[in-house]
Order: structure tokens, then sequence, then C-alpha cells
């Protein structure tokens, strides 16, 4: 039976789930923190139970929302993660009232202090046990985020499939900094990171990014996608999950390999992967986004690539789409999780693209963008990719074509 009252949004995918792996048999969870910490939420049931569920409550999710017609939910193709566990490139630990690791389950207001992560996997982990270790050696405050009293407020690690690794210690001053320094000499001369960063961020706000003051060792690591190289940067953004995330990146080429267009243009295109995945497929390809630390990074990959028919545009995607006066052939959305929103999928449709290839982190805020989309277009594709195994969350990607 369906609940009377009105789930929040965020609330809504996990019912759906826990609804779909009710008769799943539990399983012991691999990490001694489950239940407590805040990180996962399915580890007691089985992956293979988690992927399927996640198809079942996003075919659910479609008929909810009376979009059965527009999506063949039996066609729904569902990609796995080839990791359960240990698949994640980047990993966030607060560190607050003394506290390092993640907030509580349900409260925002109590961290746990983690002794392991198997979703980040033991190698990487390490590197967070050592620099937590060393920032107490040097007596540094953690960050109390209720009262915005104290120094030192992320440990944010990250690691590509390349064995390299950045870890970057994010503070609410400049104050210690030569304790800082002597944390990231300790942490690249023990081999557990060849790049740290030393971020500001002085807001009130609780975020783990920010100015970048100092690095030391590498500026940047790498990660590889079919074939590309492609730099992170402490600010820029990059899938959690790159096993997962090249098979998305694959199909997407797949879908402007198959439409054959002249040009493409990557809306929301972040460092530029996508587009520079595509470059070898059409004469042109146009990748609009806003952040300036992505685009630095998106020009250092052009140049890294021997790429030359990318052209990288500075500006928001739904000015650059209302502003935008010829027609495409096709065009691929990957937005953040607020999805489109009306005017930008209002001025998709203005521009009568043949295809869209439409890359989804919430299936809640794309299901608002299909009933205005399907106005016009049809879907000829849909696929689940498991990003986030132990999670409700996933990526959704669909192939549109103009009816």
């Amino acid at each position: 039976m369906r609940p009377q009252k009105k789930l929040k949004p965020k609330q809504q995918l996990k019912f759906l789930l826990e609804q779909q792996m009710a008769d799943a048999t539990p399983i012991e969870p691999a990490c001694q923190h489950f239940g407590e910490c805040g990180g996962c939420e399915f580890q007691d049931i089985p992956y293979l139970d988690q992927a399927a569920a996640k198809r079942s409550a996003l075919i659910e999710l479609i008929a909810s929302k009376g979009l059965s017609t527009l999506i063949d939910t039996t066609n729904i193709e569902l990609v796995q993660s080839p990791k359960a566990l240990g698949y994640r490139q980047r990993m966030d630990y607060v560190f607050a009232f003394n506290k390092g690791g993640l907030r509580k389950r349900n409260s925002h207001k109590w961290v746990i202090e983690l002794e392991e992560c198997p979703l980040l996997g033991n190698t990487t982990f390490n590197t967070f046990i050592q620099a937590r270790a060393l920032a107490r050696e040097q007596e540094l405050l953690s960050y109390n985020y209720l009262n915005h009293q104290g120094f030192l407020r992320y440990f944010v690690i990250r690691r590509t499939r390349l064995g390299e690794t950045m870890l970057s210690l994010v503070t609410k001053s400049r104050e210690n900094s030569k304790e800082i320094a002597e944390i990231a000499h300790t942490i690249i001369a023990n081999g557990l990171a060849s790049s740290v960063h030393w971020l500001l961020q002085e807001s009130l706000s609780d975020m783990s990014f920010g100015e970048s003051i100092q690095h030391w060792g590498a500026e940047y690591i790498r990660e590889e996608y079919l074939s590309k190289s492609f730099f992170i940067a402490p600010n820029t953004f990059f899938q959690a999950n790159p096993d997962v995330a090249e098979m998305a990146y694959a199909r997407i080429r797949d879908q402007v390999g198959r439409t054959a267009p002249e040009f493409v243009i990557d809306t929301y295109s972040g460092t530029g992967i996508i587009a520079q995945l595509l470059a070898d497929k059409v004469e042109h390809v146009v990748a609009v986004e806003n952040v300036k630390d992505n685009l630095t990074i998106a020009a250092a990959n052009l140049k890294y690539n021997a790429i030359s028919n990318v052209e990288l545009i500075e500006a928001d995607a739904l000015h650059y789409l209302r502003d935008l006066e010829c027609r495409l052939p096709h065009i691929v959305v990957n937005p953040p999780r607020v999805g489109l929103g009306e005017k930008a999928a209002r001025a998709i449709l203005k521009l009568t693209p043949d295809f869209i290839s439409y890359m989804s982190c919430n299936p809640l805020t794309l299901m608002s963008d299909l009933e205005i989309l399907k106005e016009e277009y049809s879907v000829e594709e849909c696929t689940l990719y498991d990003m986030f195994p132990q999670t409700r969350h996933w990526e959704t990607l669909l192939l549109l074509q103009r009816k």
C-alpha cells in the first residue's frame, strides 16, 4: 500500500526502492559503521537486488507520472556497476566536533568517526586516516559548522584508476600555514598522494571546495576515458564512479555516431569530457559551460589530447540556448540535479534538434523535463546506469528523437 501523506522529493526515491527490496534476503554489511553512518543506505541488501530495485523504481516512477506511453518500460536497460564497493573516485570527509568522517544517518548535527569506508577502498581511505592523524598531531581545530568556530573543515580525497591521488584540505581561514604545509609534505613523502591542495572556504555555507591557496606536488591528477586523458582539479566536477561513467559516455558516443550530425552542442559540459569524446564523430563540437575552473581544465584537456574541433563557450546554458538561432541536429544535455527546468526545456523545443541525448542524475527532475519535451519528442532509448551502489541514486540516459 502507498502512504497517504505526500513524501518529500528526497524521500520518494528511497521509499520506492525500499518497497522494491522488501523481499530481499538481508546480508552482513561490509562496513562496521553501517546503520550509523549516512554514507550508505543499502549495504545490508545484495547488490543485484539493489540494482534491480532501481530499475523497478524507475518504471514505477514513469508510470506514476503518466509517461508510460512515452517510454517503453519493458526495454529499459540496466547497466550495473562492476564494483558494488570501492567504486568511488571521490569522498568528502567532514572534520567537525573533533571527529573526522561522515555525518550520522538522518542527522546533520553529528559526525561519525570513521575507521573504514568500503565506498572508497582501503588504499585511498588510508590517505584520509593519515591526514586526519597528522591534523591532530599539528593540533588543528576541527570546524564546528553549527556555531562556525574552528579551522579545518574537510578532507577531500580523489583517486583515479591510473593510481593518482589528490588530497584537498578545506579550511575556514588562512591561518596555520606552517602546519598545513607539514601535513602536505608528509603525505607526499609517504606516497599517500601525488597532489595536495589547500582550499580556503570562508563562507558560512557547508561547502567542500574553495579558493586554492597553495598546492604541493602535482597541480592536477589524471583519469582516462576511452583512450583519452582528462585532468582533475580540486574544484572541478568529475563523475564519482569512473567505470560506469565510461560506459555511459561510450553510449552517448554511439548515439551521436548513429545520428551522424555535422555538429553537436554539449551543454552543461563541465570539463568537456563528453565534448572531447565526441570530437572524432562530428566535424565540430560546441561545449557550453559557465564555471571558469571547469573551462580552464577543459582547455588543458583539449591541448593534452590534441583536439582542435571542440569550441569552448563560457555561458549559462539557458542563456546560450535562448540566444541561439540555428537549428540543431543533435544536442547533449547533462544538467545538475535540478534538471533542465521549464525555461531551458522550452528553449530546446524552439531549437527543434533532431535528437537529444539527455543524461540525468535525478529521475524526479527528469520526469518534469519530459513532461515538456514530450510535446515534440519520443524516447527511443532509456538506460539506467547504476553509478552509485549502496545509495538511492542512479543516472538515466535517454535518446529522444523529434517526432
